[in-house]
């Protein structure tokens, strides 16, 4: 029922992009919240923690959009040697590589011997 919803679409779009967010949360969040103290300094310590998680998370993916496909969409790629198996054959699959939906692989039967 969540993932038919609005938030579930929003938290799964999240989701699916979350090394973006990983890697760029901080510089998003802390300069929101040095902005926000300079220029409202009366604003409640609540709200500006609320204002900087949401700018820490929409920038990151906003900075994605705005990088993808030009000479710096690097920054949120994964080399290709350090993707999964699976991944290498799903050119495109997203920012990070790789989808939520990605099936799992079989461990061969010489992997599990070796163990």
């Amino acid at each position: 029922m969540v993932g038919r919803s609005v938030l579930g679409r929003i938290l799964a779009y999240c989701g699916s992009r979350s090394i973006v967010i990983y890697l760029a949360f901080a510089c998003f969040m802390a300069v929101s919240r040095i902005v926000l103290v300079k220029v409202a300094p009366g604003l409640g310590v609540d709200l500006i923690a609320l204002a900087a998680l949401i700018a820490g998370v929409v920038g990151p993916l906003i900075l994605a959009q705005m990088v993808n496909g030009t000479r710096f969409d690097f920054l949120f790629k994964r080399p290709e040697r350090f993707r999964l198996s699976g991944a290498r054959q799903r050119e495109g699959a997203g920012l990070a590589g790789a989808s939520l939906r990605a099936p799992l692989q079989p461990v061969a039967a010489a992997d599990a011997g070796a163990r």
